[in-house]
């Protein structure tokens, strides 16, 4: 099946919202894929190939992909968050990328108290809604955090990536999306039958 096409981030100087990358995430997935590596070449010498070989090969691999991936995060210079008129667009993993309009999105919060675990989450207000339009290959992993955190998100931004608190970043989209739904319900207001004889009604 093909992956559908990545939605594009809001530009620093446009965008209402701009959340950086924290480069560092990238170099020590870097470090440690080279230390995996070091540790699978040591240990394959010591062993030979009596000793799980396919194992050593595993780590090996998995080593190689870290430090791949690290380069590819730390090189980058974009966003991992960003908010504009469309909605908010954000990468869960670094790798992948997701928007979510605002009808859907009704704030946001912190999750998580390891440090491995604590992430931004986008609160929707229909989650199914939502992981239609998130990106498919991190659908399971927002379900699986859904369950673990007891929310309803539609999609999780991991703190480790942000270049910004995510406890300073949350306020900002719950600010956002309030003032969005309350401007919506005026225009609904304004645009009802009700609210249009209330209008054309003589002082």
């Amino acid at each position: 099946m093909a992956l559908p096409p990545r939605p594009s981030f809001a530009p620093a100087e446009t965008a209402w919202l701009f959340v950086p990358v924290r480069r560092t995430a990238g170099w020590n997935m870097v470090l440690a894929g080279v230390v995996i590596l070091a540790f699978a070449a040591v240990n394959l010498g010591r062993t030979g190939a009596r000793f799980g070989l396919a194992l050593h090969i595993a780590a090996a691999a998995f080593g190689v992909l870290s430090v791949l991936f690290g380069l590819s995060l730390a090189l980058r210079r974009g966003p991992v968050l960003t908010a504009d008129p469309d909605g908010i667009t954000a990468s869960m993993t670094g790798f992948d990328r997701s928007r979510l309009p605002w009808e859907l999105i009704r704030g946001a919060r912190v999750v998580g108290k390891k440090k491995q675990e604590r992430a931004l989450v986008i609160l929707a207000h229909d989650v199914d809604a939502a992981l239609k339009l998130v990106y498919p290959t991190v659908v399971s992993g927002i379900r699986s955090m859904n369950k673990r955190h007891k929310v309803g998100g539609g999609l999780y931004v991991m703190a480790r990536l942000m270049g910004r608190d995510p406890e300073s970043v949350a306020p900002e989209i719950e600010r956002i999306a309030g003032d969005l739904a309350k401007a919506m319900q005026v225009e609904t207001e304004a645009t009802s039958p009700a609210g249009a004889s209330r209008s054309s009604r003589p002082a």
